[in-house]
């Protein structure tokens, strides 16, 4: 009697904690999968590659401006391999762990369920998200073709407002 009283007053907890451990585990489990499932995603919609993309424009002026500033005797040749590097380890920051995709991530699971992640990517799998996913490449370019094209459209128009505007307050632009 007393070991069934001692066996059960102290497997009780035990067995409470395993309990409480294996819902934890699972829930931790839970987590990191929806994770692993959103940075899936990030990379499957082409998300990722727009974002390296963009990133990669960015510091490419940001490395033609230090470059131009401080040798701008460089060959193109030696600026065109070091491009190519930066660009690429742009890349490799982005990627790894603590990178950019890190930082997004948390914005992805305050957003959507893991239901809704595991839906999203179920739809870049169909055939329609996979057109989409890569007619995208292209029709970016294309957007920013025409953007191009709009912006000297409008340019002039901004400049004339922008020339108005100042000229009431008594400044004089060209």
């Amino acid at each position: 009697l007393v070991c069934w009283t001692g066996c059960a007053s102290t497997s009780y907890p035990k067995t409470k904690n395993i309990a409480s451990a294996t819902s934890s585990e699972a829930s931790d489990t839970s987590v990191s999968q929806k994770k692993e499932d959103i940075r899936k995603l990030i990379k499957v919609s082409g998300n990722a590659d727009n974002i390296l993309l963009s990133l990669q424009q960015f510091y490419d002026n940001q490395l033609t401006l230090i470059i131009q500033r401080n040798r701008p005797d460089l060959s193109q040749e030696t600026l065109k391999l070091l491009r190519q590097q930066w660009r690429d380890e742009i890349k490799r920051i982005v990627e790894e762990p603590g990178g950019l995709l890190d930082y997004i991530i948390p914005i992805f699971n305050s957003h959507f369920t893991h239901q809704e992640i595991k839906d999203w990517l179920s739809f870049y799998e169909s055939p329609l998200g996979k057109k989409i996913r890569s007619t995208q490449p292209s029709m970016m370019e294309e957007n920013n073709l025409a953007t191009e094209r709009w912006s000297r459209k409008i340019d002039p128009v901004l400049y004339e407002w922008l020339k108005e505007r100042l000229k009431k307050e008594g400044i004089i632009i060209p």
